[in-house]
This record gives C-alpha cells, sequence and structure tokens, in this order.
C-alpha cells in the first residue's frame, strides 16, 4: 500500500520518499527538510506510535546556555 500511496503523491506532482522501516526514515529526516511525513501504525522496526514521539521529541526546541 505505501507503493501505492508515493505513486499517487508523485502522479498529483509532489516529491515523495518512500521508506518501508522506521529506521530508514528516521535517517532521511536527519537530512533532508519535509513537509510532511506519513506513516504506517506498524512498521516492521518501530511503531508509527514511537516514530511519531521520536519526531517530535527531535523537534523539541532546546534551552539555550546562559554563560
Amino acid at each position: 500500500m505505501g507503493g501505492a500511496l508515493a505513486l499517487r503523491f508523485e502522479l498529483e506532482g509532489l516529491d515523495c520518499d518512500w521508506h518501508q522501516t522506521a529506521g530508514s526514515a528516521l535517517a532521511a529526516l536527519r537530512k533532508n527538510a519535509y513537509g510532511a511525513v506519513v506513516s504506517d501504525i506498524a512498521l516492521p522496526d518501530m511503531s508509527g506510535e514511537a516514530l511519531y514521539l521520536d519526531l517530535l521529541e527531535a523537534a523539541r526546541p532546546r534551552p539555550r546556555s546562559s554563560s
């Protein structure tokens, strides 16, 4: 189903990267800026919920040092 969804996005003129594991998606997210993430809830190496929580944590602003 992921391949069909990626193809549909591309047919609609959207750039799309399809990753079949959370690990490969997280690696791509470290290297590229994306406007949206669409994920299955049951990935082979991590749940979609855990992936979402990892993305939230990575996006959280860090406090600046006062020194």
